[in-house]
């Protein structure tokens, strides 16, 4: 394609700028009933890896959770019940900071298992296999009891778990991706 020259039309490129555009035909929009309600916000505290945890979990932060993603996180393998543990996302009942930081967080889609079924992008209007589910995200902090706790060794335990629950659940299948905590400036 010279430049200048506009993409062929119906082709990916095309059906892209169109979005890009803001043309509401090729903007995605969720079936019917596929959306759980949020459940509104869970609000606990965990420790930030970046800080000394200090006494009495003196440097924990706020953060927040759905209710949707709180009711489930039993189900996708994870224990939200305090701190230690392999599967344990370190979350704390009380925080004593509420500033410019964003927690580590970890996103756990909890599907069907099988293939997938073949749809239809909305945007690039090209062919691609979905599968069924939800995707959960959670924060997760140090521990209190281990002062050289690293976000990546937590991240590595808490994959790890979610392993094994998919494992150990032929109808499911469960996956997990990892943002890292930030801070930002004020």
């Amino acid at each position: 394609m010279l430049a200048g020259t506009p993409p062929p039309t119906g082709s990916p490129l095309a059906n892209f700028l169109l979005f890009q555009a803001g043309n509401s035909e090729y903007t995605p929009k969720p079936a019917a009933g596929a959306l759980e309600p949020r459940g509104g916000s869970i609000i606990r505290g965990v420790s930030p890896f970046g800080k000394p945890i200090g006494s009495a979990n003196a440097n924990s932060e706020k953060v927040s959770i759905t209710g949707r993603a709180f009711n489930q996180v039993t189900a996708v393998g994870l224990d939200a019940t305090g701190t230690g543990g392999a599967n344990n996302l370190n979350l704390l009942e009380t925080f004593n900071n509420s500033g410019n930081f964003e927690a580590a967080k970890i996103t756990v889609f909890l599907g069907a298992s099988g293939a997938g079924e073949l749809t239809r992008s909305t945007i690039l209007r090209t062919q691609y296999k979905k599968k069924a589910g939800n995707s959960y995200t959670y924060p997760f902090g140090a521990t209190g009891t281990a002062p050289n706790d690293h976000e990546q060794t937590k991240a590595v335990s808490l994959a790890a778990a979610i392993a094994a629950k998919d494992a150990g659940d032929a109808a499911n299948t469960y996956s997990c991706t990892f943002k890292p905590e930030r801070f930002r400036r004020r």
